[in-house]
């Protein structure tokens, strides 16, 4: 091979390195791109969900309050269709829902709960009018159930759990070793069909 054959096939192999570089780089920025479409267009399919129940969410507030239940389900690792589906059982996604036993708001907390999770959770609780707030009364929502999930060994039991309260779902548990109810079977129900009309976060 003389001198002049082996510098050209350097130039072509050095110019080939360069193409494939740009190309992958390319491929990187565009698959960021997607990505953030893809978070943008799920927190608008979540505006759009909320408003399909008998929410008393104003237009103003529904965005914010889709994308923090968006940012805090990733943030505590819980699929944000199993928070909607809470949601819908519990409250049907009215900010001013008030239970037989005192939970309160979109999420159904209950005072003693917030007021004993408030600081572990970082939210400023000045009392019960607090969970009227629905952003609050989400970080509150998704605090429990994150600790929920380190606290119970399955899905069901976290949803008995945070139906009827985590000690009495220990006492029921111990008593029946089954967390199967009313209340786990329809949101679970509701959690299967928002899986095949939500994306994945």
């Amino acid at each position: 091979m003389n001198r002049n054959h082996a510098l050209t096939i350097g130039w072509l192999s050095a110019a080939a390195i360069v193409v494939i570089f740009i190309f992958t780089v390319a491929v990187a920025e565009s698959r960021y791109e997607i990505d953030r479409f893809t978070s943008a267009r799920t927190m608008q399919m979540i505006e759009e969900h909320l408003q399909v129940g008998r929410t008393d969410l104003s237009s103003e507030q529904i965005p914010s309050i889709a994308r923090i239940l968006y940012e805090e389900s990733l943030y505590h690792g819980i699929d944000y269709r199993l928070v909607l589906a809470i949601m819908a059982v519990e409250s049907n996604f009215r900010t001013d829902a008030v239970s037989p036993a005192g939970a309160r708001g979109i999420m159904q907390i209950r005072p003693i709960l917030a007021s004993s999770i408030a600081k572990k959770a970082g939210i400023a609780y000045r009392g019960t009018m607090d969970l009227f707030e629905p952003a609050k009364n989400v970080r509150f929502g998704l605090y429990y159930l994150s600790w929920l999930q380190s606290n119970f060994k399955s899905l069901n039991e976290v949803l008995l759990a945070y139906n009827v309260g985590h000690n009495r779902a220990k006492r029921l548990l111990s008593r029946d070793g089954d967390a199967d109810s009313r209340y786990t079977r329809r949101v679970l129900g509701q959690y299967e069909r928002n899986r095949t009309s939500l994306p994945a976060a």
